[in-house]
C-alpha cells in the first residue's frame, strides 16, 4: 500500500494534531508545499526540477538515491548535489 504523505495540506490541520504527527513528515510536507507553490519561480534546468521531483515523489512515492540515478543516468552524489541545488533555490 502507498503512502500518500505528500498530498497533505497541513495548513488545515489544527495545532495539536500537528504535535502529533513526527518532525520529520512535518518537515517534508511543508518543504513539497513550498515548493509546489515556488516551483514556477524557481530559475533552474527543467531536468533538475524533473529529478528532485522523482526523488521526493511530488507526483508518485518517493525514491532513494540510487534508484533516481539509474532513472536519469547519473551518479546517486550527482542527484544528491542537484536535491541541496533546488532545495537552495526555494527555501533560502
Amino acid at each position: 500500500m502507498k503512502q500518500q504523505f505528500n498530498r497533505v495540506n497541513l495548513g488545515h490541520l489544527d495545532p495539536l494534531i500537528l504535535d502529533l504527527i513526527p518532525l520529520v513528515f512535518r518537515k517534508k510536507f511543508l518543504m513539497i508545499e513550498q515548493y509546489t507553490k515556488l516551483r514556477n519561480r524557481i530559475n533552474l534546468k527543467p531536468r533538475y526540477l524533473r529529478i528532485f521531483e522523482f526523488k521526493h515523489g511530488i507526483d508518485d512515492e518517493p525514491h532513494p538515491l540510487k534508484e533516481s540515478g539509474k532513472m536519469f543516468g547519473i551518479s546517486p552524489e550527482r542527484v544528491r548535489q542537484i536535491i541541496v541545488r533546488v532545495h537552495q533555490s526555494f527555501c533560502c
